[in-house]
């Protein structure tokens, strides 16, 4: 059985109710609905060049300014540090903006930035994915993306390996309208 992946967006139960309602899937229906959760999930994190699902970054910029821009948004949880010594900073998470309070020596990475960065959060029970904590727009496109391919047939990319790599240009057109509207840079 495929694992889903730590970028996926939605749960195998959301997929398989909303591509096979009211049927029980067979092993190849199962396993391609896994390929493809990952799949689409990655393809909609490249797309938009930053994490979908929260992580930790750590993040080293070059000394001698007061505003910076963090490369991955939405942002929160920031800690700043100036050649090692904390310093208070604003966040303006939804774009990425730091503002330090005083500007920052300058110097080449001497400064530093720990942040978390992404949309929403994944629920795991004893390692299966259990529940994705995110907008309803990013999972319903989600959603709608893997019904496509899964009815496209993608089946024998899913038999092949234990997963299916989906570039954003073959994504429908609304998906991607949708993605190019989420990497829009303030």
């Amino acid at each position: 059985m495929i694992r889903l992946s730590e970028k996926a967006l939605v749960t195998y139960d959301q997929a398989r109710e909303y591509v096979l309602p009211d049927q029980e899937p067979s092993r190849d229906q199962e396993r391609t609905l896994r390929a493809l959760i990952n799949g689409v999930s990655a393809a909609f994190e490249d797309l938009i060049q930053r994490p979908i699902i929260k992580q930790r970054i750590k993040e080293l910029q070059d000394g001698g300014s007061k505003k910076y821009f963090l490369r991955y948004y939405p942002a929160e949880e920031l800690t700043v540090t100036v050649e090692g010594r904390p310093v208070r900073a604003a966040l303006y998470g939804d774009s990425g903006v730091v503002v330090l309070e005083e500007p920052a020596p300058k110097g080449r990475l001497n400064v530093e930035f720990v942040y978390t960065a992404g949309y929403g959060e994944q629920v795991r029970k004893d390692g299966e994915l259990v529940e994705v904590k995110i907008g309803h727009d990013w999972q319903m496109y989600c959603l709608q993306a893997i019904n496509y391919f899964f009815n496209k047939d993608l089946a024998h990319f899913a038999r092949a390996a234990e997963g299916v790599l989906i570039t954003p240009d073959i994504l429908p057109a609304s998906v991607q309208d949708f993605l190019k509207r989420k990497r829009a840079v303030f």
